[in-house]
């Protein structure tokens, strides 16, 4: 009988590009200045520009007895414009979590251009996935998320606000004010009403598909049942038309993203 692989980050990262067709980088650890949470290093693939509207990359990593897979839509303008704006896709999405084995989590953050997760301000989780997704649907109409001046967020209305829909507590105020004292009073502050999608496996779970060569399967099922959900197409869907587009000389290169809607590495 094989022994199976050892399980480390150098195995995972084989496993996510195996499941997605796609080149995978490594990601450092971090800690968040603010809140002191610590980011594992992972292994991450970025999904071809134009494929996927409502979210930029996928991550695959090790922490505590879990190994955790996640995706983080609704960060950029482009991505929450995608969700938010359609009501019925927001109304899918939470139906298909009720029918899966994966979680969707509020990710609230006050970011700015270029900036790493280490480097903004989320408050803790105060809603559960559903509620959050329905607010924003409403929020978004109201503009609420948008990039703004550090004045406006210093205002006691924005507070106010945070503490109405939920989104912050009162205990998040310390770590509210300790962020906003480290920018510099000219930068553009970004709202952005992200959300976090995981799925979890033990470490035994994943023990025995990787050694039966099953585990790269259920990456990838798993993805494409996330991608589903949000109203994306599937892997092999734009990882086919990556590949042509690479092997073709005469396909032009995709215009730069906006300013406003860098890829940032969140």
């Amino acid at each position: 009988m094989n022994e199976p692989s050892p399980l480390t980050l150098d195995r995972l990262h084989t496993v996510l590009q195996r499941a997605t067709g796609l080149d995978g980088k490594y990601l450092a650890g971090s800690v968040n200045a603010t809140s002191s949470q610590v980011y594992q290093p992972s292994t991450s693939v970025k999904f071809p520009t134009g494929s996927v509207a409502s979210v930029e990359r996928v991550n695959l990593w090790l922490e505590d007895a879990d190994v955790r897979l996640a995706v983080w839509p609704a960060e950029l303008k482009s991505q929450f414009t995608s969700v938010y704006s359609d009501p019925g896709k927001v109304q899918r999405l939470i139906a298909a979590e009720d029918a899966s084995r994966w979680e969707i989590f509020p990710n609230f953050q006050l970011a700015f251009p270029f900036s790493a997760p280490a480097m903004r301000w989320y408050p803790r989780r105060h809603l559960t996935g559903a509620q959050y997704l329905n607010q924003w649907i409403d929020d978004l109409r109201d503009d609420r998320a948008r990039g703004c001046r550090r004045e406006d967020v210093e205002r006691n209305e924005f507070w106010d606000w945070l503490l109405e829909r939920r989104y912050a507590d009162r205990d998040d105020r310390q770590s509210f004010d300790m962020w906003l004292s480290r920018q510099p009073v000219r930068r553009q502050i970004h709202i952005r009403p992200g959300f976090e999608i995981l799925r979890l496996w033990s470490l035994d779970e994943v023990g025995a598909s990787d050694m039966s060569g099953r585990f790269a399967s259920e990456v990838r099922e798993c993805l494409d049942e996330i991608l589903a959900a949000l109203g994306e197409p599937s892997l092999l869907t734009f990882t086919a038309n990556h590949f042509e587009m690479e092997s073709d000389p005469n396909c032009a290169s995709p215009p730069p993203p906006s300013q406003s809607d860098q890829p940032n590495g969140s």
